[in-house]
């Protein structure tokens, strides 16, 4: 029974993503700073920063990690100055990164001013995919060519936190069902350029961190340990192109048996 709502929450989680899908690739003005969050304590419970004079919409009902009070966040994603959600410039898609220092002056509670966010909720998804809850997740189809899955994480963070978990368990079903050589679980230390030109670098040991979170899961999932090598790379480089939530990517690349 444990097994099974678990996997449930992997239905919606995935179906729920679905819903900001459409709008993840239109065009937008890319934005990454650190601030405190902002709770305005509406219906729908909107979570906002501000930033260079403009107030921005943070809480996407996607997201993998909220923004937490006494806490900054590093918000990284596209700004979308013609698109309001909850009375604040939309970011979609965005990652938001509670950083662990505490911050007292991180506590700002806005009141209701009857606003809401523009994206939809669990609450309105489809009524075929809410009866899902609690039925079982169809295995993906056998891998067909070698393939890389990536797990994205917060900065400075190895948890894998819902969207992790979902990313995870698709892979292992996948590679579980396949006649597979070895799967490669690597990664490295990132990094996150900010919008006035500073590079936050992370803290070298997160990746091993990540590393053996994402290969334990797989192996705790059904993956043969003996298939699973782990692999830490290097820390990123200041003048790495790739700065941002892809940087901090760990990759589960499978090499199939030939």
């Amino acid at each position: 029974m444990a097994a099974r709502g678990r996997v449930s929450v992997v239905v919606l989680a995935m179906s729920a993503s679905m819903i900001a899908q459409s709008a993840a690739e239109r065009p937008g003005r890319y934005v990454s700073f650190v601030a405190c969050p902002e709770f305005r304590n509406t219906v729908r419970q909107c979570w906002l920063a501000q930033y260079q004079g403009k107030t921005y919409y943070i809480g996407a009902f996607g997201i993998g990690t909220p923004p937490q009070l006494l806490h900054q966040v590093l918000v990284e994603g596209m700004a979308h100055d013609d698109e309001i959600s909850c009375g604040a410039v939309n970011i979609d898609p965005v990652h938001v990164s509670p950083l662990p220092e505490i911050t007292a002056a991180c506590n700002t509670v806005l009141p209701n001013n009857g606003t809401a966010p523009r994206e939809g909720s669990l609450f309105d998804l489809p009524a075929a995919v809410l009866a899902r809850n609690g039925s079982d997740v169809p295995s993906p189809p056998p891998l067909r060519a070698n393939t890389v899955f990536t797990v994205g994480f917060d900065f400075d963070r190895a948890i894998l936190n819902l969207a992790n978990q979902a990313r995870v368990e698709m892979a292992a079903r996948a590679i579980m069902g396949s006649p597979i050589k070895r799967v490669i679980v690597s990664g490295r230390a990132g990094q996150s350029r900010l919008s006035d030109g500073t590079v936050m670098t992370e803290v070298p040991a997160i990746a091993a961190k990540r590393i053996a979170a994402v290969g334990n899961a797989l192996i705790a999932i059904g993956v043969r340990p003996d298939k699973v090598e782990m692999r830490q790379a290097g820390i990123a480089a200041s003048t790495d192109p790739i700065q941002g939530v892809e940087s901090r990517d760990v990759a589960i690349e499978v090499v199939l048996a030939r």
